[in-house]
């Protein structure tokens, strides 16, 4: 699985298939990478995780 802001026709063909996803909100994004960290044993600075998820752009 990736995750790309990309539309071109190259990310189309034989045994790919091309799904549509919206983006999180902040606090989604922020919530997200928080408890995915924290499933790791790392527990991240709130303020430095949403600057992260806002650089990631808030991809799904």
């Amino acid at each position: 699985m990736i995750t790309t802001r990309r539309q071109d026709a190259s990310l189309t063909g034989p045994g790919r298939r091309l799904i549509q996803v919206g983006l999180f909100i902040p606090q989604e994004s922020t919530t997200y990478l928080t408890m995915t960290l924290v499933a790791h044993g790392r527990h991240e600075p709130a303020e430095q995780l949403a600057a992260l998820a806002d650089e990631f752009g808030h991809l799904r």
